[in-house]
């Protein structure tokens, strides 16, 4: 299982962001601005993800088994929500940082079309002992549940993201 820092996540390429951290009654908050990039980061349909002057927001609640990632352009539009499925979300106390226990599972969503990611490594983590059958079931449920709440449209993130990026 890979233990992630919400300060370090999804930042390949980039060589200059800042880092914010708010700690609200319900969740942690980090807000990443990206300052200096190499190579901004494209999907496969030409969509831009990371480039300069881009906002990766990341929200960790406690006691919720997943996390949300949402990617903002120059614009602070969104582009993509992405959905890490977690055993756990604590924080270490030596950093003082939240991270969370990653079961491989995730779920994009762009443009009401959600998409599944990663099960062949979920199950090959299964095969390999990486995790167990308490995780792999608890993966697998969060999913499901997590899906069905995305498509009925419930109101997930209690946060409004724009405002968040005005006043921080």
């Amino acid at each position: 299982m890979n233990k992630k820092y919400l300060s370090q996540t999804y930042l390949k390429d980039v060589r200059e962001y800042e880092f914010k951290m708010i700690i609200k009654e319900d969740c942690f908050v980090g807000i990443k601005k990206i300052n200096k990039i190499d190579t901004p980061f494209y999907l496969k349909n030409g969509v831009c993800l990371i480039n300069n002057n881009y906002y990766i927001i990341e929200i960790l609640y406690p006691d919720r088994n997943y996390t949300i990632r949402i990617f903002l352009n120059n614009e602070k539009e969104e582009i993509l929500y992405y959905y890490d499925i977690v055993n756990k979300i604590e924080i270490d106390e030596k950093l003082r940082i939240p991270y969370y226990e990653d079961l491989y599972l995730d779920i994009v969503v762009k443009d009401d079309n959600i998409k599944i990611l990663d099960e062949d490594e979920f199950e090959n983590a299964f095969k390999d002992k990486s995790i167990t059958i308490n995780e792999y079931e608890l993966a697998k449920n969060v999913m499901n549940n997590l899906v069905t709440e995305i498509k009925q449209r419930k109101d997930i993130i209690n946060i409004n993201i724009q405002e968040l990026l005005e006043n921080n």
